[in-house]
């Protein structure tokens, strides 16, 4: 009895464990869908900017649409390392040190339309059990 109860808790936390990769994936591909439209609109803004009658409104609207993209990145970025710090069996650092690229990656204003999110959680969480398992 005691070995069925112990192999359905092991069953109940893998399932736990897939439902917040899915998640945690979800919301990775959810705000590279919003940066991919915020960049969009920014570069929509930064034009509008560069007209005399569209400045008052084409400047302020690219700084906040600027805010609110650094926003969703920082947010997402703290939603990773949440998950990296309590997966079990890999290494913490060199998830980070993946992470950290994609955030370098995100600030450069062009390649901020690939979605680094993304692949930069896929990345970690295949090279995380690859290490740990090697």
């Amino acid at each position: 009895m005691a070995n069925t109860e112990q192999a359905m808790e092991g069953t109940a936390k893998k399932a736990i464990v897939g439902l917040v990769f899915f998640l945690v994936l979800g919301l990775a591909i959810t705000k590279d869908i919003a940066d991919i439209v915020l960049a969009i609109h920014m570069a929509a803004a930064t034009g509008l900017a560069g007209t005399v009658v569209g400045a008052p409104i084409g400047i302020p609207m690219d700084f906040l649409l600027w805010f609110v993209s650094g926003i969703l990145t920082m947010f997402m970025n703290f939603i990773m390392a949440t998950y990296f710090f309590f997966q079990k069996g890999a290494r913490l650092g060199s998830k980070l040190a993946v992470q950290s690229v994609g955030a370098i990656i995100e600030v450069i204003p062009f390649l901020s339309i690939i979605p680094t999110t993304t692949i930069v959680f896929l990345l970690a969480h295949v090279m995380g059990n690859v290490v740990g398992k090697v």
